[in-house]
């Protein structure tokens, strides 16, 4: 930083500094009332206005979601996973792979 550079920021510090010291000295704190109400103001109405963007998104959301199909192999558990059928037809095709991991070898051989 050079002198004059310097300088200006030591300029611009004692002047902000002044302004500071001359608001807090003045008897008039009307004006930082009314700043403070205003600002609570707009965050009510911020808040407001998110609660019912939120309702909104949520009615939409709800709307437009898929259908989703459940397979129930074992009856007696309490236990139940919400899957899309292309979902559980990958993880069944996997696990009959990895059982059938031998038979997949040799095929796979056969093409090379």
């Amino acid at each position: 930083m050079t002198y004059a550079d310097h300088e200006t920021y030591e300029r611009h510090q004692r002047k902000r500094r002044s302004s500071i010291k001359e608001i807090l000295n003045s008897n008039n704190h009307g004006g930082l009332n009314v700043v403070i109400v205003l600002f609570l103001g707009i965050m009510t109405v911020i808040g407001f206005f998110a609660v019912a963007v939120q309702m909104t998104m949520t009615s939409t959301v709800t709307a437009f979601t898929p259908v989703v199909h459940t397979r129930h192999h074992q009856r007696n558990s309490n236990t139940r996973i919400f899957l899309e059928d292309w979902v559980a037809d990958m993880i069944d095709g996997e696990k009959f792979r990895q059982e059938h991991h031998g038979e997949y070898e040799e095929k796979w051989m056969g093409k090379k």
